[in-house]
């Protein structure tokens, strides 16, 4: 959660509204986790690496947060990603235009 609260924080209403959720849940941002996606071999300079679309679970709620990504060479230049090779090229991303939901958490089956 901290991670990803760095991540969103020029997105004050989310923020706000996470801080919000795990207040009333009484949870610390470093006791909550979330999930996103990695970044996997095929992406040598990205590898382990996490990125949209988050799934956090806050209480009762699950927040999913999706993003639009831009992906940069090493001399920040955009890069284009229309396959394995170009994905070689990329050594960074940026992540902005944040997009979430908020949902009731599904509840285990017995």
């Amino acid at each position: 959660m901290v991670d990803l609260l760095e991540r969103v924080n020029d997105v004050p209403k989310l923020v706000d509204e996470i801080r919000s959720e795990l207040k009333k849940n009484n949870l610390k941002e470093d006791e909550t986790g979330c999930i996103g996606f990695r970044f996997w071999h095929d992406w040598p300079n990205l590898v382990g690496y996490r990125a949209a679309p988050y799934e956090c679970e806050i209480g009762n709620r699950t927040i999913t947060i999706d993003a639009r990504r831009v992906y940069q060479d090493a001399r920040g230049r955009p890069v284009r990603v229309t396959g394995k090779s170009a994905r070689k090229k990329v050594t960074s991303f940026r992540e902005s235009h944040f997009r979430w939901r908020w949902k009731p958490t599904a509840k285990p089956r017995t």
